[in-house]
């Protein structure tokens, strides 16, 4: 996936939680304007989800505060992050933008550069997720209209949606292009709206490998804040 590093004074672009635009910054401190979303999703390819309109695109934007436990002075290649985001979620198609709630996502996240031999990273995440009520009901509501003899009629409800860990390993081949290779398990046991008959699984497991290519990149590398 061709992409771009960069990290201006507000708006960044970097391996500390993607685009977005820091206003506050201190050693140990940031307070960012961050971006979220989910793609689009037919509901024909879900079974549990068949006759339902689909899950359009997903967009999340808001504040949040980032707290970074370990010194630059005495770890230049190590970061321990807090992030705690909360951010307002719209849904689209392009042919309208619809509010879909407010999510809380925080994240502890771990990055070591050069652990075994250089150009070598490590990553190792975790973190859990929560949603107001009109959000849970994207996913888990079903009105009467699409309730059948599998699927009762079901009203969500705010609170806990689900906790992942994440662990990844990279590899920089060149200046400019770097593989990758993770795994994310996601637990959804004690979820808000684990009665609803569209919560299929408690525990998902998700493995992602990869190139990615930065055609465009700031002067300032590395793990840096």
């Amino acid at each position: 996936f061709p992409t771009a590093l960069y990290r201006g004074e507000v708006v960044r672009a970097d391996e500390n939680g993607g685009t977005r635009g820091r206003f506050l910054k201190s050693e140990q401190y940031e307070l960012n304007l961050s971006f979220g979303g989910a793609l689009p999703a037919d509901s024909s390819d879900n079974p549990d989800r068949l006759g339902m309109p689909d899950l359009d695109l997903m967009l999340e934007v808001g504040p949040a505060l980032f707290i970074h436990f370990l010194p630059k002075g005495r770890y230049k290649n190590k970061k321990l992050t807090l992030s705690l985001p909360v951010r307002q979620v719209a849904m689209t198609d392009g042919t309208y933008l619809e509010n879909r709630g407010v999510v809380f996502d925080p994240f502890l996240f771990y990055i070591h550069e050069n652990l075994f031999f250089k150009n070598f990273l490590l990553f190792l995440g975790t973190g859990a997720r929560w949603g107001t009520r009109k959000y849970m009901e994207t996913f888990y509501s079903v009105p009467d209209q699409f309730s059948n003899s599998s699927r009762e009629t079901f009203f969500a409800k705010g609170g806990f949606l689900g906790s992942h860990f994440n662990t990844g390993f990279s590899y920089l081949l060149s200046k400019d292009v770097l593989a990758f290779i993770g795994m994310e398990h996601a637990i959804y046991k004690g979820a808000s709206n684990e009665s609803s008959p569209l919560f299929a699984k408690k525990n998902n497991t998700t493995l992602a490998m990869g190139f990615v290519w930065w055609f465009y990149k700031s002067k300032a590398q590395g793990v840096r804040y």
